[in-house]
């Protein structure tokens, strides 16, 4: 963004904009993006952008541990993009060296594997040989085509020998140059826009105002990184978590972003849920004379409306906020129906309608792993018992003692999911919910497969929004028989069976 980072012109919009674009690449599952920078020495001319990978990453230029971005940005579209212009100075408002050349220099100079792009806003013309050459998957050359023709008299063959003799290689030489080059269209502004506000979006960061695209924060942003950092600017996750966080550039939800839903099942709950709440679920009647019913009411009734409800009345893409004054079976049961491939997306109220909304952005967590796991296994089981005891409220203890009395002569698999450094008020937040509802979901998918066959029960000791978190990501499971805790008689019931 050199020269252009001072005066906020749509060339520097144009950068920023494909700056955050990649950054936020950092925050999908599964990323290979280690850092994302700009300005850094040692790609003159090609540090608009610098992606570095956390390992080498195949791509059709081979492996690359590095992808240096050359972005340049025009207010007209009529100019169009030919072979020659790759040799010309002013084509990237040099004044010695052309785009070829200088690309030449910063893969021959550089220590890692590498790929060069050209993203120009300007596209291919349609009548010049370049555009046969320039994929349209990811801008790279189509080196079969252009070893057409054996003469100078093919036009694959003079474009070789110019571009060959411009950079003062030879052909084989100049194929292994090009390998390392890609040149792409970029988006118009209002497609980069629309583009970047997706992943803004998704990580619960502010949108972008087309009309007023120049005050989005991201610019500024950019801008004081620069004026603080002169050797270059280098972004991990973490740091740029800390500077959205300064910059107070993440999203912080109020309750009236939200669809408002409701479940009760507690006669004896305090306030009326119906009255704060947009769409109400009421199965307090199922549990008048008791705080607990039969198995055959759980699966033939309850269970049938909980399904009902999210399948009528929790619509998709929007964000619900959920208030629960109910069973834990029902905070995990909603969960499992609204899981995550119906985009119906839920956050929790915790602690009634005066606390904060459990709110979660993937941007915002840490995923170093906080629990452990612990497995009693032995041969021929009948089911597993799954005991997550997130309030350090001994539940293993508990679980064993309750097998040794309900089940004397049953062999039965045990997994205790728990903290490694337990605390009653374990679970801090949204964000930290839903980490540990993602770690634990991990734990026990990786559970080995014969385990996986047999039915499991869960047992928990957590807050609700865990458990509705948890059930989003529960459908893969297999079989589960959910468990309530009856404090009456200090033992445990089936609930529901999913």
């Amino acid at each position: 963004m050199a020269g252009s980072v001072i005066p906020i012109k749509n060339g520097f919009v144009y950068q920023a904009f494909y700056f955050w674009k990649n950054a936020l690449e950092m925050f999908e599952e599964g990323s290979e993006v280690e850092s994302v920078s700009f300005e850094l020495d040692e790609a003159k001319s090609f540090d608009d952008i610098v992606v570095e990978f956390k390992s080498e990453k195949y791509t059709s230029s081979g492996k690359i541990k590095k992808r240096f971005y050359q972005v340049k940005y025009h207010e007209r579209s009529e100019t169009t993009i030919k072979s020659s212009d790759l040799m010309l100075p002013k084509f990237i408002n040099a004044t010695s060296k052309s785009f070829l050349q200088k690309a030449k220099d910063v893969i021959e100079g550089s220590e890692d594997s590498i790929e060069i792009v050209l993203l120009n806003s300007w596209r291919l013309d349609q009548d010049d040989v370049l555009c046969e050459l320039i994929s349209n998957d990811d801008g790279g050359f189509n080196l079969s085509k252009l070893d057409d023709g054996k003469t100078t008299k093919s036009k694959m063959g003079r474009l070789r020998s110019d571009w060959s003799n411009h950079l003062g290689i030879s052909e084989k030489e100049l194929f292994s140059l090009l390998k390392q080059i890609k040149i792409q269209e970029g988006k118009t502004l209002p497609a980069l826009i629309d583009d970047l506000n997706v992943g803004l979006k998704k990580n619960k960061l502010q949108k972008i105002d087309e009309d007023y695209y120049r005050a989005a924060p991201y610019i500024p942003l950019v801008d004081d990184l620069h004026a603080k950092i002169k050797e270059g600017v280098t972004l991990d996750k973490q740091e740029m978590i800390e500077h959205f966080s300064r910059a107070k550039i993440f999203t912080r939800f109020t309750d009236n972003n939200f669809l408002k839903i409701g479940i009760r099942s507690f006669i004896d709950s305090k306030g009326k849920v119906q009255d704060n709440v947009n769409r109400y679920l009421d199965l307090s009647s199922y549990f008048i004379e008791s705080r607990f019913c039969e198995y055959q009411v759980w699966n033939a009734q309850i269970k049938p409306e909980i399904e009902r409800f999210v399948l009528e009345q929790v619509e998709p893409t929007i964000e619900h906020s959920v208030y629960l004054e109910a069973h834990q079976s029902i905070a995990f049961t909603l969960g499992y129906y609204a899981h995550q491939k119906t985009q119906k997306y839920l956050y929790p109220i915790q602690k009634g309608f005066n606390a904060d909304i459990w709110e979660y952005s993937e941007a915002n967590m840490h995923f170093e792993k906080e629990l452990d796991c612990h497995r009693d296994v032995v041969t021929d089981s009948e089911f597993v018992i799954i005991n997550i005891d997130l309030m350090n409220r001994h539940l293993n203890d508990d679980i064993r003692v309750y097998l040794e009395e309900e089940f004397p002569d049953t062999k039965v698999d045990i997994i205790d999911i728990y903290p490694k450094v337990p605390e009653q008020r374990y679970v801090k937040d949204g964000n930290h919910c839903m980490k540990l509802a993602m770690e634990t979901s991990e734990i026990l998918q990786s559970l080995p497969i014969t385990m996986k066959r047999k039915q499991w029960r869960l047992v928990f000791t957590a807050p609700n929004s865990f458990l509705v978190f948890l059930g989003q990501y529960s459908t893969q499971f297999g079989k589960i028989q959910l468990m309530e805790y009856d404090s009456n008689n200090f033992t445990y019931k089936k609930s529901i069976l999913l």
